[in-house]
């Protein structure tokens, strides 16, 4: 017996994004790829760990479009994608729009 599981993309991705920002170590790992490529040594240096271990956190970032990992040479240099965060702006500007259209149910719902 087979069993299909259907799954909007988005909202998948949505979540995937916010999973992978909940860890400290990948929101550091964002901040600093967000200033410059560099490759896995240089970001595990920087979050002070081991590369295997900073390849799981940007092999995380990567499966949800935060990372991408470019071949040069010997090494894979990890960059930023700024569009992996389009879903989640979307959402967040989502969420503030309807508090801005429904400001009194909010107000009402928290006395």
């Amino acid at each position: 017996m087979r069993i299909f599981v259907c799954i909007d993309i988005k909202i998948y991705m949505e979540q995937q994004v916010f999973f992978a920002l909940s860890d400290p170590t990948r929101r550091n790992i964002i901040e600093y790829l967000s200033e410059r490529s560099a490759n896995m040594r240089m970001v595990a240096d920087t979050v002070g760990m081991s590369r295997q271990a900073a390849a799981k956190h940007i092999h995380a970032l990567q499966m949800c479009g935060l990372v991408v990992l470019e071949k040069q040479g010997r090494d894979q240099v990890c960059r930023f994608q700024p569009d992996g965060l389009k879903d989640l702006r979307v959402w967040l500007q989502r969420m503030e729009q309807r508090h801005l259209d429904f400001p009194e149910q909010q107000l009402s719902d928290t006395q």
